[in-house]
Formats: structure tokens, sequence, C-alpha cells
């Protein structure tokens, strides 16, 4: 499996937000992920600390098709502080 990069997530505090993560053979064939476990972190900017308190909620419905959908509630970003 090679890694995906992904890039800078930017979301707007208190919206909902959503992130697709596909994973692809080194030929770009999906791969199953679905008996696979995933845990995501949020940092700030340039590798900043780790904002705590954020529970990502995984969707793992297409994962089988190697998709795994990440996202955060609106509710959960509101609480973050600007930069």
């Amino acid at each position: 499996m090679l890694p995906t990069y992904i890039g800078d997530l930017k979301a707007y505090q208190g919206d909902d937000y959503t992130v697709d993560i596909p994973f692809t053979d080194a030929d770009g064939d999906p791969i199953d992920v679905s008996a696979s476990t995933f845990v995501a972190t949020v940092r700030g900017a340039n590798g900043g600390v780790t904002v705590g308190g954020l529970a990502w909620t995984v969707d793992m419905s297409d994962a089988a098709t190697g998709t795994v959908h990440l996202s955060l509630d609106g509710n959960d970003l509101a609480a973050v502080g600007g930069p």
C-alpha cells in the first residue's frame, strides 16, 4: 500500500468537515482496507501541537473499495480556537 498525500486540511470553525482518504496499490488499484483500524489527530499549522478533544468519525462504508471517510462535527470544531 502506498501512502496518499492529502495536503493541508482546512476547516471553518463551527462547520462540519469531511475528508475522503483513498487507498491504492502501486498500480493505482483500490485496496480493501475494511479490516483495518484508523486513528486521526489534528495538529496546528507547521506541525504545531495536537488539538485535543476532537473526535473523528470514521465511516468505513466504502473501505472494501479503498476509501475511508473521516469527519469532524461542527460542534467540536466550534470549540477550537483560531491560530
